[in-house]
């Protein structure tokens, strides 16, 4: 693993490179990944490593992470692939492409749910105060290609199951467990 750079406010957990691992097993063949809530891009970075798409594409709410998301593309993105990093939140940012694979580990808990951190920064990393579970589906089903796959890696808590159950209407949902960690794959129906 690379000693990536990271803030203060906010460290990137097992479940990422749990996701990693996931994916890398499930997919091939692909020109382009998509990674939504980017953070300081380890989990985009450290997939197309291992996958070589063309392109890979990073976006994340929150400029606070500018200096390590660009940092860490710089440093340890293979040169073959290019990259496009992108601060807005889901519901802004307007795809200009498709994409064959997205990966996202979202925010694991919900408004008012979970420890609050009185650092801000921390607590919209880690809560989806900025869009929601809609938005980040509806994000993916605009942005995916016909024959895409997109993974998302959430803790096993039954008010996150029942905000995926809520917004799987318009993307198919395949559901994996590992452990205490929990897989969706997201299709177009």
């Amino acid at each position: 693993m690379n000693d990536y750079h990271q803030p203060s406010f906010y460290r990137f957990n097992e479940d990422s490179l749990n996701l990693v691992k996931f994916v890398a097993s499930k997919v091939e063949h692909i020109s382009s990944i998509l990674d939504l809530g980017a953070g300081s891009g380890i989990l985009g970075i450290e997939l197309s490593n291992i996958l070589l798409p063309k392109k890979l594409c990073l976006v994340e709410a929150q400029f606070e992470w500018e200096p390590y998301v660009s940092y860490n593309v710089e440093k340890f993105l293979s040169l073959e692939i290019q990259s496009q990093i992108f601060f807005s939140t889901f519901g802004d940012w307007m795809p200009e492409e498709r994409f064959d694979l997205i990966i996202s580990n979202p925010p694991y808990f919900l408004p008012g749910h979970g420890q609050r951190s009185p650092d801000k920064r921390r607590e919209i990393s880690r809560s989806f105060i900025i869009d929601g579970w809609s938005v980040l589906f509806n994000k993916i089903s605009k942005a995916l290609s016909p024959r895409g796959q997109a993974f998302i890696v959430v803790r096993n808590d039954e008010r996150i199951l029942e905000e995926i159950e809520k917004n799987r209407g318009i993307l198919e949902v395949r559901k994996f467990i590992n452990r205490d960690t929990l897989f969706f794959e997201l299709t177009l129906p």
